[in-house]
């Protein structure tokens, strides 16, 4: 238990709340760009593959054979034992892939990439950071404890375990270029409370205080004024969403938003934009190069109807706040009240079957 506390402390988690508190909202800072940076990497590929619909299969390829070469492979136990290949994923029309990021050991940004041909949709799911789950092998924690616990593997077990969902994969991000990337594509269209815009006039969250000038309604965000508003926690959002749930609102939002204005961008832009983002990007992956190209050209095969659909883990009315001790200490955590529904219900967004 010692270990796991010193775990715990080396990635700034739970009873440290009071330490180095500037330290780590730093880290935080950087875990959420490199998971919204590797997120743009996910639209721009599903972008690209949408407007390679019409050339052959050995295109799509060379496409991504390119970005699967700026990653970095990491094995796993999970996958060795699952051994998903592009041969038995052929079989199936739904895939879960975990987006992480993480540094020093950090992982509070966790999103699953569920990708379903049949539909013809990509559904990114929020995992909230403060879930209280059981870890196999050492002591109930919160959501994000698991990867420091035991890595990729325990994060994978955990999942599987809580959720009752298997996992085709993972990729761990870590990124710095968000702003500039807003800025590329133009801004985006953000509509803001009376409240947030205050907030983001009057605080640092807009860090230039030369585009602390927003207003209430709808307007074009630059880079800058775009990741002050991904941060925001202590306003509420439009639908009344707070803390946590607020900011992660916001991110999906703000996401959502890039993927519409991604589909009418060319294609040398796309990939010159792709290329910035990997060129800033450390991308650990457990997925082959094979299994890659073929989700990429799964996504070819959608074509222009690929929709994007967001969700979030715990859901409204299914979880409460509560102090749970921790290893050694009391922290705050989302406690899930019904297990049943929840698994109900994200199994209906990635449509998890018996294998």
């Amino acid at each position: 238990m010692n270990e796991d506390n010193d775990r715990l402390q080396s990635a700034g988690k739970g009873p440290f709340e009071n330490q180095g508190e500037g330290m780590k909202k730093d880290k935080r800072f950087k875990i959420l760009l490199g998971v919204l940076g590797f997120t743009i990497v996910l639209f721009i590929v599903c972008v690209l593959a949408i407007k390679l619909r019409s050339p052959k299969k050995a295109l799509v390829n060379v496409v991504g054979d390119t970005i699967y070469n700026s990653f970095e492979y990491e094995d796993t136990t999970y996958k060795d034992e699952t051994i998903f290949t592009p041969e038995n994923l052929a079989g199936r029309d739904v895939f879960n892939i975990a987006l992480i990021g993480c540094q020093d050991n950090n992982t509070d940004t966790m999103l699953i990439a569920t990708l379903n041909t049949e539909k013809g949709e990509v559904t990114l799911t929020s995992l909230m950071r403060d879930i209280y789950v059981e870890i196999p092998g050492h002591y109930a924690a919160k959501l994000n404890a698991a990867y420091p616990f035991g890595g990729m593997d325990l994060f994978y077990e955990t999942i599987e375990n809580n959720f009752d969902l298997e996992l085709d994969g993972y990729v761990l991000v870590d990124y710095e270029a968000f702003e500039y990337i807003i800025d590329r594509i133009g801004g985006v269209e953000i509509t803001l409370t009376d409240a947030e815009a205050r907030y983001l006039n009057t605080t640092n969250y807009i860090s230039n205080p030369a585009y602390r000038n927003v207003v209430s309604g709808t307007q074009i965000l630059n880079g800058n004024q775009t990741l002050g508003y991904c941060r925001i926690r202590k306003r509420a959002t439009a639908d009344q969403e707070h803390d946590d749930f607020g900011r992660t609102s916001r991110q999906r939002t703000v996401l959502m938003q890039i993927y519409e204005k991604m589909k009418s961008e060319d294609m040398v832009n796309l990939l010159l934009i792709m290329k910035d983002i990997l060129a800033n990007s450390t991308v650990k992956t457990d997925l082959t190069n094979d299994e890659f190209n073929f989700y990429l050209n799964e996504v070819v095969d959608i074509g222009s109807m690929l929709k994007l659909n967001t969700y979030r883990i715990p859901e409204n009315g299914l979880y409460e706040n509560a102090r749970k001790k921790v290893g050694s200490y009391n922290q705050s955590v989302l406690v899930i009240t019904d297990w049943d529904q929840t698994i109900e219900r994200l199994h209906q967004v990635t449509g998890e079957t018996d294998r």
